[in-house]
């Protein structure tokens, strides 16, 4: 069962690069990269914005206030734009 699997996957593998789907999947790859990126850019600089705001009307600058502002929750940027907030 166990050796089954194996060649059919091997085989499975042998016609995606016969039929040149290996080459579209990772042209695919690359766009989603390159859009996951810009959609980071975007987001970090909304962040920079709220930050800004929040500073300029002399309110207290925190993730939270940050999440609501921006639209996106406390979590995403503290899982994935600490960064922003170094005394936190």
């Amino acid at each position: 069962s166990r050796l089954q699997a194996t060649r059919g996957a091997a085989k499975h593998e042998r016609f995606k690069e016969e039929h040149g789907i290996v080459k579209y999947e990772k042209e695919q790859a690359k766009i989603a990269l390159a859009g996951a990126a810009a959609k980071r850019k975007r987001t970090e600089a909304k962040i920079i914005e709220a930050i800004g705001i929040l500073t300029a009307k002399g309110e207290r600058v925190s993730m939270g206030a940050v999440a609501r502002l921006v639209g996106i929750t406390k979590q995403t940027i503290s899982e994935s734009y600490r960064q922003f907030f170094p005394n936190l």
